[in-house]
């Protein structure tokens, strides 16, 4: 265990052994002085974590020691000692970084309340420094991953600029992999094969899967694989291209080393697809402990104090760090589309919460929502999709101010206007208005919204991406998305789902936003990540619940033999050396079918989320999770009885 060593500056030599015995007596290491000069070579030569000094000292100010402190250490945390004359001095120590003052004579239980506060704070500062480390090691990781493909591989932006490109592709043009960033792929090949690769990009864009296709570039026949990336609102953000030129195999080998080739060719991109897949894994674990740690330091903090503002940017940056690693499980394994009978009202009301964080305040928000709404055949990521590309795009159509106005309904479509529309059949439909006051769009600019790549938005503002997007997931529904627009009038965007096949409306759940919920329950959490385990661990029991905790799966078992009546539900990852998380939930509930269980990861393999509610789990949380919403769905799984419907968050 680190020592906790602690600097005592105060000119009473009776005050400082005082101290001095009472803290040893608790475990930590004592260095006495009693002037600043003496403090500040002590401070050089043993660098103390702690410090505690008088405001009045024979050399100069306390303050004044606190600021030099800083400078030769600054990680030393001071907390400043004063009589009751010296007051407001010690509040003017706190605006210049001081974590606290205690009032002389000072009690034994509030020092060694500070001092622990002081040291849970440098132990959550040196962890966080580590999690960070581990991150960006793994962003290396995962820079190297295009220079794995042996053959040309790009990211490319909607408009054809260069996000990153492997040694490949840099050595074919005399350039280096940077130099190549923010340029357009058309230095890559002549105009003529241009127009093809964008239509295949649409293509891609539009079946949300990959597209492969052969191309001749200066005489030299490639194999081309076009496969879209996609964030965590499950919309495509950019284009990965792998190029690989099979000339010689087209011209002279025989059909099975073709065929081979071809084999060989797309297991490596399985390869890259695998890679990409774990260190999203090991991404979202670095993530949790980042965020995890992050969210803490901010509960304990004012929104005045100096580090909050700070603390809020990480917050941010994890947070866009989490959607990096969606689009890296995106593109090691394509999403299937899963439908279901949903509906539509839940959704929106979902959204909402989500919209009304993302779109400014001088945008009002209102809902109309039809009761007895019929349910749709639909992907429930696919539809939180088409709703958030709408809404933004209905905020981006309002830069200063404006209303967004969402409606549903329920409508019957006749012949004669589903006859205008391929693959769209008369019936029941379920529509979707969405409307706003912006800018509106003139005849033309309708003409071509849901075209990939096309944007009215400033460069950089906008990927062209969006409304084809919406676009193609309605499509792909058998619906039909269509807009109503006029300058100066604002915009409609009218989007008919087929309703299913029963007209009863879904039970509708409306979800109140409360402060995190608090418990006195027993929880084991089971991860393979101490620093995970650490901070949820700590967020539980700061909330009331008592804790215990197993590092792998096979001790989870173990640990539920020997307490089982007291454990009330467990916390368990899924991705574990060992006894996995899927073999783990499938032990205990043999032990106990009505345990209650709740599964989290980031990256599932090749098992849905569903599967584990079907095994048994109460809910799926995805990794990296924030510690509020965590809190909310233990509370609300704890609250069920043992044959609680499973809900998927």
């Amino acid at each position: 265990m680190e020592t906790r060593t602690i600097l005592v500056v105060d000119d009473d030599v009776g005050f400082r052994d005082n101290l001095k015995d009472i803290l040893e007596d608790h475990g930590y290491q004592i260095l006495s002085a009693g002037t600043c000069s003496e403090a500040l070579k002590l401070a050089v030569e043993s660098r103390p974590m702690a410090a505690l000094l008088d405001i009045k000292l024979p050399d100069g100010p306390g303050t004044s020691l606190l600021g030099n402190l800083r400078q030769v250490h600054e990680d030393c945390i001071c907390a400043m000692m004063t009589a009751f004359a010296d007051l407001n001095t010690a509040l003017a120590a706190l605006e210049q970084g001081a974590f606290q003052y205690l009032q002389k004579p000072i009690r034994p239980a509030e020092l060694l309340n500070m001092l622990e506060r002081i040291f849970d704070t440098i132990r959550l500062k040196q962890e966080k420094f580590l999690a960070e480390e581990k991150l960006r090691q793994s962003e290396n990781t995962v820079r190297s991953l295009l220079d794995a493909y042996p053959s040309a591989a790009l990211l490319v932006d909607p408009k054809g600029h260069i996000l990153a490109a492997n040694r490949q592709v840099a050595s074919q043009l005399g350039k280096s992999p940077k130099e190549l960033e923010g340029l357009n792929t058309s230095l890559l090949a002549p105009e003529e094969i241009q127009e093809n690769r964008k239509q295949k990009g649409m293509e891609a864009i539009h079946t949300r899967a990959a597209v492969r296709f052969e191309e001749q570039v200066n005489g030299r026949i490639l194999d081309t694989i076009i496969n879209p990336v996609k964030d965590a609102l499950n919309g495509v953000t950019c284009l990965a291209v792998f190029s690989q030129d099979i000339t010689e195999i087209r011209l002279g080998e025989k059909e099975r080393q073709r065929l081979e080739q071809n084999l060989s060719h797309s297991q490596r991109l399985e390869a890259i697809g695998t890679l990409a897949g774990g260190v999203a894994h090991d991404f979202n674990n670095l993530l949790q402990a980042i965020m995890g740690y992050t969210e803490m330091l901010i509960m304990e903090r004012q929104t005045g104090d100096p580090d909050y503002a700070k603390l809020r940017k990480v917050e941010t940056a994890a947070q866009r760090a989490r959607e990096l690693t969606q689009q890296l499980l995106t593109f090691g394994r394509k999403t299937e589309s899963r439908p279901r009978q949903l509906d539509l009202n839940r959704e929106v009301r979902q959204v909402e919460n989500l919209l009304r964080r993302t779109i400014p305040r001088m945008i009002d928000i209102e809902l109309d929502l039809k009761k007895g709404l019929w349910v749709v055949e639909a992907d429930p990521a696919q539809v939180e999709q088409v709703l958030m590309n709408l809404a933004i795009n209905a905020r981006d159509a309002m830069p200063e101010q404006g209303k967004l106005t969402i409606q549903t309904d329920n409508v019957a479509l006749n012949e004669s206007f589903c006859r205008m529309f391929p693959d769209c059949a008369a019936g029941n439909y379920v529509l979707l208005r969405v409307t706003d006051t912006g800018r509106g769009m003139d005849a033309e600019t309708l003409e071509h919204i849901f075209e990939p790549f096309f944007t009215t938005k400033e460069v950089g503002k906008g990927t062209g991406l969006g409304l084809a997007t919406v676009y193609g997931i309605v499509r792909k529904h058998k619906g039909i998305v269509l807009c109503e627009s006029q300058p100066g009038k604002g915009a409609t965007f009218l989007v008919y789902l087929p309703a299913g096949k029963s007209l009863a409306g879904a039970s509708e759940i409306i979800v109140e936003n409360a402060p995190p919920p608090r418990g006195s329950e027993r929880i084991m959490i089971v991860d393979d990540e101490k620093t995970i385990l650490d901070v949820i661990e700590m967020v539980l029991e700061k909330h009331g619940y008592e804790v215990i905790r197993a590092m792998n799966g096979e001790s989870a078992v173990e640990l539920y033999e020997k307490s089982r009546q007291a454990i009330s539900l467990v916390l368990l990852d899924l991705i574990m050396p060992g006894m996995g998380g899927k073999r783990c939930l499938q032990e205990l509930l043999r032990r106990n079918p009505r345990l209650r269980v709740v599964v989290a990861s980031g990256y599932a393999g090749d098992d849905p989320p569903e599967a584990f509610l079907e095994i048994g789990a109460k809910e799926f949380v995805k990794k990296p999770y924030d510690l509020r919403s965590l809190l909310g769905v233990i509370r609300e799984v704890l609250d069920k009885d043992g044959n609680g419907e499973a809900v998927k968050y």
